[in-house]
């Protein structure tokens, strides 16, 4: 149970026993000023479905709450919603937490808001729930009183009422001694031009008139800087909404793709505007390994798009690996999502693509032995198998390779030219999925450039 340090005060001068349960309900339960809110977070320790945790709660809710039977029915919906979005059942370390307020009880479920059951009196009754002389759980109720009882804790706050009344005070005599200050420097600023205009008195027309001139052409430079900045702020305005254009654009034309010889789908964009390029299979003599997809930037599937479709494959190919192994501001990244569709260890794919990439790379054999071994330990935390579903991600940038294995990063390989080098086991002459450079060319070559 969370609540404002107010409800708590109620506790302080007490000693723990039945009135100081009920001392603590009342401050909890009454909603004022000082205290709007109190949280529940409920922490599942035992499986159960959807219908048997939100029942309970609504039963017990229900003798407590004098409105209709509908609103608890309402409340118990937004449970039961709650926990049917991540597959019916609150297992183990599911969170569910209820905010109760004047107006009502909202529900969440691991951190997800399902809304809020807003009927006057049912947040009172849900803390009943759990502090009335019924509670349901007599070890919070407990564990409140001994944590906060003759804690002394309204004592700190009589002192910290003490010392905000001091700072009140102080920052009083601060702003009226800063008010002497302005004054003083409003009058000093008033001597200062009636001096200036005794000067100029003392000016004859020729002095004024240079003076003029000299004041007229500053004006005129800081209005040409003005300007000129007011145009490059304008065309930089212009420039994004015309990518933000290009780019919406762009996308309603990305669709997910299926590789045929393994039937695994690959969704059309990645996060950080990274889009599929292609899909295809790495096969190992006729068995089919592993679901390959490659997704990058605009600027790299634009390099397709003067190719005519079927013509020129050669000229095609090279220009994709190039654009897809050039990470630039505007293409910082490719990734290769690679989705197992057959058994193997850990050590036999990590082994595999190390060896694809070794030849490709400049720099020393420990680095791709890094990149190895970021794979093994991926593969070893999920049992030492890359069973058939396993998800590989590979983000190839200028400064490496980072590895994930189903969602979870496992490290990044830091290595400058590792990730063209990862990039070109997919892409160059030698690519080890010819489909997957099929598939990048027929889809984009001779495709509208945006």
């Amino acid at each position: 149970m969370y609540c404002s340090s107010s409800a708590l005060e109620a506790l302080s001068p007490t000693s723990a026993g039945k009135d100081a349960q009920t001392a603590l309900w009342n401050a909890v339960r009454r909603f004022d000023a000082s205290s709007p809110t109190a949280s529940f977070i409920l922490r599942m320790v035992l499986k159960a479905d959807a219908q048997t945790i939100s029942g309970a709660i609504a039963d017990s809710v229900k003798p407590r709450y004098d409105g209709s039977a509908s609103d608890v029915e309402r409340l118990e919906a937004l449970i039961f919603e709650g926990v049917k979005s991540k597959g019916g059942h609150a297992t183990k370390g599911t969170m569910l937490q209820f905010v109760c307020s004047k107006e009502g009880v909202s529900v969440s479920v691991d951190g997800k808001p399902q809304g809020m059951a807003m009927f006057e009196g049912m947040g009172s009754a849900f803390v009943d729930v759990f502090l009335d002389e019924k509670a349901v759980s007599q070890s919070l109720v407990d564990s409140c009183l001994d944590t906060w009882c003759g804690s002394g804790i309204h004592q700190d706050t009589e002192r910290l009422s003490a010392l905000t009344k001091r700072f009140d005070e102080a920052r009083l005599k601060e702003n009226e001694a800063r008010k002497v200050v302005y004054d003083l420097q409003k009058a000093k600023q008033l001597e200062n031009r009636k001096e200036a205009e005794r000067e100029v008195a003392k000016m004859n027309d020729h002095e004024l008139l240079e003076q003029a001139e000299e004041l007229f052409k500053e004006e005129q430079i800081k209005m040409a800087e003005e300007e000129e900045k007011r145009r490059a702020e304008e065309e930089a305005r212009r420039a994004s909404e015309e990518e933000q254009q290009r780019i919406t654009a762009f996308e309603t034309m990305m669709t997910p793709l299926k590789d045929k010889a393994t039937g695994v789908e690959f969704d059309a964009k990645l996060e950080d505007r990274l889009y599929l390029v292609g899909v295809g299979v790495r096969k190992k003599a006729i068995i089919n390994v592993y679901a390959v997809a490659l997704y990058s930037s605009i600027s790299a599937i634009e390099a397709l798009s003067p190719f005519p479709r079927n013509k020129q494959k050669k000229d095609a190919q090279a220009a994709l690996c190039n654009a897809a192994r050039t990470f630039t501001p505007s293409s910082p990244t490719t990734t290769l999502v690679l989705e197992m569709v057959f058994k193997a260890d850990a050590q036999t794919i990590a082994g595999a693509i190390a060896e694809g990439v070794k030849p490709r790379y400049r720099g020393p054999a420990s680095d791709v032995k890094e990149l190895e071994s970021l794979i093994i330990n991926g593969v070893k935390s999920k049992g030492g198998q890359a069973t058939k579903g396993t998800v590989f991600r590979f983000e190839c940038t200028g400064e490496g390779v980072g590895v994930s294995v189903d969602g979870n990063l496992q490290g990044v390989a830091n290595f400058e030219g590792m990730g063209s080098a990862f990039v070109d086991v997919f892409t160059d002459s030698n690519a080890v999925s010819p489909q997957l450079v099929d598939s990048c060319l027929n889809t984009w070559c001779g495709s509208k450039s945006i």
